[in-house]
């Protein structure tokens, strides 16, 4: 370190404090040492540098440098730092009254306040945070998409990841007078993607995984970057990784335990689809079970599962009942949620569960289908049991979870069932008129007119 700078910053000189600080922290010209950063900041602060006045008050809301965790201490230093006129106080102070930490009431008034004077200072973050309050309305400001894009793309350009996510959720709504344009959006979220974003790495994954935004659909290049997202922290990009793994996309083999643990960690973070999806897959009923033990609450995720292991012990008739079913409940969720590009699931189901069976057994098990195809009489039996049977009463989040959807409830993006509030499913909807096509639709029981059906 240059023993000048040192010099004048043991003689009380406010800046140089700073800039020992800085060196300490960054490991510029000495050793890195938090704690010996937090010694100088303190002292900078108190002879009045602004700057660490707020790098004082963030090292007190994350107990680091030494000093223990203290969000009081944490704002009396971001309101003295935002007083002084330093930018990155005023943005902090924001985000406490937003959250009502330190003792301060959560006020979103006096937060979309302070996040407006950050960012008409200059302060990136600032202005990403006052995007979002004119974005949902908060803060005594009107709800106004125009608004939040412009503040979006300030912060975007001046460099915060925050911002650029944002402003490519913008771009693939088409919200705030933009066009919707998912090359712009596939543009910014790479960007926020290589600043770091966690959920700027897990919309990137969505546009792979969707083939949008002038991308060839691939998988593998969703699931790399919905792992990236993973590991960052993002409880989206936890379940849409989760789901590969259950489903065996990119190139993954299919793995029950790492799904679980995904969809569990997702859960946890407060992720809603996660959670049904993981409920709905935890759910599943022990072995092959008859059918005085099938109800209508059994999804196909459960019912695919027990026809496999009807098939693993030989209970082939057992097995198909199962099987059967299993389709036929796909073809009405099918019927009933909105989402077509959610669909497509019920064609990795049985692969799920029947590509780790003897083939031998899966061998006897299709022939036992061929036979009931070939044989009126046991196929109109087949048909009758199936008719018998009440529609799901079950909601098909295993379904729901896998489209675009509930990828675009992640982005941010307005599409059918994604937001809070939008019914997923097809309104107004007849289930007995649904249930007797999907039983049609799956397995070819409806007879030719005028034979009594």
């Amino acid at each position: 370190m240059d023993p000048q700078l040192l010099a004048r910053a043991n003689a009380g000189d406010a800046n140089s404090q700073y800039l020992v600080a800085f060196a300490y922290q960054n490991g510029v010209g000495v050793p890195k040492d938090l704690a010996q950063a937090a010694k100088w900041y303190r002292k900078a602060a108190e002879a009045g540098n602004r700057r660490s006045m707020e790098i004082l008050g963030t090292l007190y809301e994350r107990g680091l440098g030494g000093l223990p965790k203290d969000d009081v201490q944490a704002v009396n230093w971001y309101r003295k730092a935002a007083e002084a006129g330093d930018a990155f106080g005023m943005n902090s102070l924001g985000s406490t009254y937003e959250h009502g930490q330190g003792g301060l009431p959560k006020d979103d008034a006096q937060a979309a306040d302070w996040f407006r004077k950050a960012a008409e200072a200059g302060n990136k973050f600032g202005m990403n945070s006052l995007g979002i309050m004119y974005e949902y309305g908060r803060g005594g400001l009107p709800k106004d998409d125009a608004q939040a894009v412009e503040w979006f793309r300030k912060a975007a350009e001046f460099g915060d990841a925050s911002g650029m996510r944002n402003l490519g959720i913008m771009y693939a709504a088409g919200r705030g007078g933009l066009a919707k344009d998912d090359v712009q959006a596939l543009s910014w979220f790479r960007k926020a993607a290589e600043f770091g974003d966690a959920s700027g790495m897990r919309n990137l994954g969505i546009m792979y995984a969707a083939g949008r935004g002038g991308l060839a659909k691939d998988d593998v290049q969703a699931l790399s970057w919905f792992r990236k997202a993973a590991e960052a922290g993002d409880a989206s990009g936890m379940r849409m990784l989760g789901i590969m793994y259950l489903t065996g996309q990119g190139g993954l083999t299919q793995d029950k335990a790492q799904a679980v643990s995904w969809l569990g960690q997702a859960a946890q973070r407060g992720d809603a689809i996660a959670k049904k999806a993981l409920e709905q897959l935890e759910q599943a009923s022990v072995g092959c079970i008859g059918r005085d033990k099938v109800n209508s609450q059994l999804t196909p995720v459960e019912l695919y599962k027990d026809a496999a292991s009807c098939i693993d012990q030989q209970k082939y008739d057992d097995g198909l009942f199962l099987f059967s079913l299993a389709g036929a409940y796909g073809r009405f969720d099918i019927l009933r949620v909105k989402d077509a590009t959610a669909h497509g699931v019920v064609g990795f189901l049985p692969g799920m569960f029947f590509n780790q069976l003897d083939k031998a057994k899966v061998a006897a098990f299709q022939d036992r289908v061929k036979q009931m195809n070939g044989n009126d009489a046991l196929k109109a039996k087949y048909c009758s049991d199936l008719e018998s049977m009440s529609p799901p009463g079950y909601f098909p989040t295993y379904m729901i979870s896998h489209g675009m959807a509930a990828y675009g409830n992640a982005m941010g993006v307005a599409l059918a069932g994604a937001n809070p509030g939008d019914n997923p499913l097809v309104s107004p909807f007849e289930a007995a008129k649904a249930w007797k096509q999907a039983v049609d639709d799956y397995s070819q029981c409806k007879k030719p007119e005028g034979t009594g059906r």
